[in-house]
């Protein structure tokens, strides 16, 4: 396997942190969704240019994301195909979920035009949409974050069988999987959960494994196969 294709892998992955820590974690800081809707209106007439490039970022990071697992395949297909075929499966479920959510994104955009334009003689009714588009993108999102858990316990697998990555990192990717499930299921089950301390830290280990993952795989590589 050449070094190209060694590098391919980690060049991909980074591109799905950079952008994925703009549009979800960066924009998300400076334009908040968890505000009443004039409120989220103003914010985003503030900030319209910044929340249309965590939209294209958004969808750049799924683009990648897109290609990343079947690279990740190609290299991990020899030491178990039922488990690599599984990461990939389970990867591209999220992608279509992914883009969903982005289209609400988008009609907060569209219902912003509006705003600016003219508002309808019912502005309850305006208000009523905009708390609708943000509910449809949180829920969506919501059920994406399950398959970014799920792809992550066969990858940790393939990880931790082939030794050509720091088993650390595979361990850490699949209790970053547990982490996922953990929150999904949390907030749905458990109203309180969202407010408890274990929210706050249960996607760290996910963070830290696909982080280190990624700077292992542009730096280092995989070995060679004997």
């Amino acid at each position: 396997m050449s070094q190209k294709r060694d590098r391919l892998a980690g060049m991909l992955y980074l591109v799905v942190v950079l952008t994925g820590i703009f549009s979800l974690a960066y924009v998300p800081s400076k334009v908040s969704l968890a505000t009443s809707p004039e409120v989220l209106l103003t914010n985003l007439a503030g900030s319209e240019s910044l929340f249309r490039l965590g939209i294209a970022s958004f969808a750049v990071e799924q683009i990648a994301f897109l290609l990343l697992p079947l690279v990740l395949y190609g290299y991990f297909r020899d030491v178990n195909a039922m488990a690599a075929k599984l990461m990939v499966l389970f990867a591209w479920m999220g992608v279509p979920l992914a883009f969903a959510a982005l289209s609400h994104r988008m009609d907060l955009l569209t219902l912003l035009d509006e705003s600016t334009s003219a508002l309808p003689a019912d502005v309850s009714l305006y208000h009523a949409a905009v708390k609708r588009a943000v509910s449809d993108y949180r829920n969506t999102m919501a059920v994406t974050t399950l398959f970014w858990g799920l792809w992550l316990a066969p990858f940790g697998y393939l990880v931790l069988q082939s030794g050509r990555v720091p088993r650390l990192l595979g361990v850490l990717l699949v209790a970053g999987c547990a982490g996922y499930l953990i929150d999904f299921f949390g907030s749905v089950v458990f109203p309180a959960y969202v407010e408890s301390a274990l929210a706050s830290y249960v996607l760290l280990p996910a963070s830290v494994g696909e982080i280190g993952t990624c700077l292992w795989l542009l730096i280092r590589g995989y070995p060679r196969s004997s």
